[in-house]
This record gives C-alpha cells, sequence and structure tokens, in this order.
C-alpha cells in the first residue's frame, strides 16, 4: 500500500493491483486468490523474436529466468529477467501531487542492438468501486476518452448523470529519459479492439502486433487506458520510460500535471520526496519499519483471507447474510478484522490492531476494526475498561477522508446469529491469547 493520503496504489507480489483516488477507484481490480486478470500492466514485445511477457508475473504467466519483488514504505520493484531482456519497474506514489509512477528501465544483455515494445495497460473505472461492481457494463459507458498527441497522454474523464456526482479526470502519458531515443507513442483506449477477438490479457492481440496503429478514442463501450512505444536497446545503454497516471478535478488540472511530470527530473524528485515522506509518516504514528512490513502483511491477509486467519469452512457455509451485521452498527461494506479477547494480559494484540489501524487510515485503506470482548460481564468489567480507553486514545492520521471504523462489542450480548456473521464475515480473525501479532503472523 502506497497513499499520499488522496491516492493510493494497492500492489500484489504478482503484479496486480490498481489506483483510487479519494474513494473512487480510477482503475480497475478485484483481488482473486486464483487469478489476476484485470490489473494495471506493462507488456513487453520483443521485436525480433516476436516473444510477449509482461514485468509482473501476472498478468501473462510467461516462465522467467528470475524473478524478484521488493516492497519498502516508499516504493515497489519489480525486477524480471527474460532471455536476453532485464527489466526493472519502480512504482513511486507522489507525496506533493495526484500522480502515480511506474519507471521501467531496459537491459539488453545480447550482442547486437535490440529492440522492444513497451504497451501499458489497465481499465478505466473512475467511479466508486460499488457502483463497477453492481453493473460495470453500464458504468464504463459514461468514460470518455480523448489523445492529446502533444502530451503523448491519453485524457479520461467520467461524464457526471448529476450535479452530486464527483468530478474525477486522469491522464496517462510516457515520458522518455535522457539516453532514451524519442520514439512514436500509439494510444488505444478500446478494450476490445485490444485484446482482440476470445483473447483475455493473458494473451492480448495488441501487444503481439509488431506495428499497431492508433486505436479509438471517445466513448468506447470498454475503456481503458493503453499506450505504446517501441524502444531500441544495445548492451551499454539502458533505457528509461516512466509512465504516468495523474487525477484531477478538472480538465486543466490534469493538463497541467502532465506538463509538471514531463521532465526527466520529476521522477527523481518523487524518488526523493516519497523516500522522506515515508520516514516523516512512521516517525508521527511511532512505528518501525518491521511494524509497517507487519502491517503491510497483515493487510494482505484482509485482501487475500487465508484459512488459518479465519473461520472454518463449515462457519462460512452456515453464516447467515449481511443484514445480520446491521444491528451491530457494522455495513459490512468494508473489510472486517475481529480481535478475540478475555483476558487484560492480552491488550498488546489490541494496541498492534489499532496502530495498524491508524497506518492503513493513512494509507486510505479502509477497514472495519472490531474488539470482541469475550469474558462473561461481571460488577469488575477491567477488560471493558481498557478496551475502552484503547478504543478512545487511538490516534487517527491526518487523513480526513478515512470511512474505516472501530468497534467494540460483547460477545455475551450478541446475539447467535449475528456472533455467527461477525465470524464468517471477518477476513482476518486474531484470538488474542494465541500470542502478539508478529507470533500470529509468523505461525
Amino acid at each position: 500500500l502506497m497513499s499520499n493520503g488522496r491516492l493510493t496504489s494497492v500492489l500484489t507480489p504478482a503484479g496486480g493491483g490498481q489506483l483510487r483516488w479519494q474513494g473512487l477507484a480510477v482503475t480497475c481490480w478485484q483481488p482473486d486468490l486464483t487469478s489476476e486478470v484485470t490489473g494495471d500492466y506493462l507488456y513487453l514485445r520483443d521485436e525480433r523474436s516476436g516473444d510477449v511477457w509482461s514485468t509482473g508475473l501476472e498478468p501473462c504467466l510467461a516462465a522467467a529466468d528470475s524473478y524478484e519483488v521488493r516492497f519498502a514504505e516508499d516504493r515497489a520493484v519489480f525486477q524480471t529477467r527474460h532471455g536476453n531482456w532485464d527489466t526493472a519497474v519502480d512504482h513511486h506514489v507522489s507525496p506533493e501531487a495526484d500522480a502515480a509512477a511506474k519507471r521501467l528501465v531496459i537491459h539488453h544483455l545480447g550482442q547486437r542492438k535490440g529492440a522492444i515494445r513497451v504497451t501499458s495497460y489497465a481499465e478505466l473505472v473512475l467511479a466508486t468501486p460499488a457502483d463497477d461492481d453492481a453493473h460495470p457494463a453500464f458504468s464504463k459507458m459514461f468514460v470518455h476518452t480523448e489523445f492529446v498527441p502533444r502530451l503523448r497522454a491519453i485524457i479520461a474523464t467520467r461524464r457526471r448523470r448529476s450535479d452530486s456526482d464527483p468530478q474525477v479526470w486522469a491522464a496517462h502519458f510516457v515520458v522518455m529519459e535522457p539516453g532514451t531515443a524519442p520514439a512514436t507513442v500509439v494510444a488505444e483506449t478500446d478494450r476490445a479492439a485490444f485484446l482482440g477477438r476470445n483473447r483475455t490479457t493473458r494473451d492480448p492481440q495488441r501487444p503481439q502486433t509488431a506495428s499497431p496503429a492508433a486505436g479509438a478514442t471517445g466513448f468506447t463501450l470498454d475503456p481503458i487506458l493503453s499506450l505504446s512505444v517501441r524502444v531500441e536497446v544495445d548492451n551499454h545503454h539502458p533505457a528509461r520510460l516512466v509512465f504516468w497516471t495523474v487525477v484531477g478535478e478538472t480538465r486543466e488540472q490534469v493538463i497541467r500535471l502532465v506538463e509538471q511530470h514531463s521532465n526527466s527530473a520529476a521522477h527523481s524528485r518523487v524518488g526523493m520526496l516519497s523516500w522522506t515522506t515515508s520516514q516523516v509518516q512512521l516517525r508521527y504514528l511511532g512505528l518501525s519499519h518491521d511494524d509497517a512490513a507487519y502491517f503491510q502483511t497483515l493487510a494482505g491477509h484482509v485482501l487475500y483471507p487465508h484459512p488459518r486467519l479465519r473461520a472454518s469452512q463449515s462457519a462460512l457455509v452456515a453464516a447467515g447474510s449481511q443484514a445480520d451485521l446491521w444491528p451491530l452498527g457494522i455495513s459490512g461494506d468494508r473489510p472486517l478484522l475481529v480481535v478475540r479477547i478475555d483476558d487484560t494480559a492480552d491488550l498488546e494484540l489490541v494496541r498492534q490492531v489499532l496502530r495498524a489501524a491508524n497506518y492503513w487510515h493513512l494509507k486510505r485503506f479502509d477497514v472495519d476494526v472490531v474488539l470482541l470482548n469475550e469474558r462473561n460481564t461481571s460488577y469488575v468489567q477491567e477488560l471493558q475498561r481498557e478496551l475502552e480507553e484503547q478504543a478512545r486514545t487511538m490516534r487517527p492520521g491526518p487523513v480526513p477522508h478515512g470511512s474505516g471504523q472501530v468497534f467494540l462489542l460483547r460477545k455475551d450480548q450478541l446475539s447467535g446469529r449475528s456472533s455467527e456473521a461477525l465470524m464468517a464475515a471477518a477476513a482476518v480473525v486474531l484470538i488474542a491469547r494465541r500470542g502478539d501479532l508478529t507470533t500470529q503472523l509468523g505461525r
């Protein structure tokens, strides 16, 4: 998770992920335990051999000679070696502007000069994730795209159906860094034309085309962001390209962001500011780098529930509906994390989870946390008072828009139906007596 408080990038080790901006999904992505057929990808094509692969494992699943992913607070790096090609992609989110960057460095290991075609791909949403999930085909009908040759950029917006709808504009463009020869940029915004007949993102048609023609723009039925550029690389000088995606409220704002980030120094500045900001944020929250790593790992389990960290299969099958959570004040629309506790000696896990909630709040990753007191009611309610104090003193991050909440519940006051629904809906269930967060994640 990388975020500046407005724009958030979610990345998985397989190469999937998406961009979100102030609660809106900019690009399409669904966390799936079996595949990542939607996401924000870069395709590569060796112009001599015709081989096509992706900079991440997904979506092509091509056999790579080596594949390495490194996640840090300020960046994510995907490094792949495929035949004579060695590529590294650095992902950043700018702390000072709503801009996300993917810097691609290409090394050619062969004896002769090589040529490679780089093609970006992301499905456009520009709406709330709930609207896209409810009716994606209808939602995409209102997205308009255009290609601006002067800026080498695709500009997209959502046509508002009412004055209450948020204004959102996005732009996607590529910058050649010094030492990389200028090249013609070809755009495509129609997903059907990009994939081809009876194809998926696993084997799309357009990245396999030697000289693709300019694609369609305007109101396409299934809009995407895709830029294609051919680069020549010798074995002494690597090629460097930066693919940017910027988001704003008006067309003028995104054009200004494109112009600001179209020089070669923009990425270096973003990289420096990202590192500095990440250190300041950790210090503000009182976290170490190890704490942040554990919280990122826990967020991964929230997105991709692990069988050992949630209810049993039989409990999931027997559970009621989402409506059974409503009497508890829980909507069920956001991911749920439940901490079960029955002893004050195990409060350290509660503190860790609340610090994780603060950290996620800063990253605009909305999760509802439930502190479930399993001690029977008595005159001395020491555990309940401690939990109330911990929840009350939880210091929220400086982001005012986060919607994740903390709920304090008593198990003996829940109906059986609500209790079953709560356990089944939780993506992660932590039992305090099993140890702190480090111990449970390690197990």
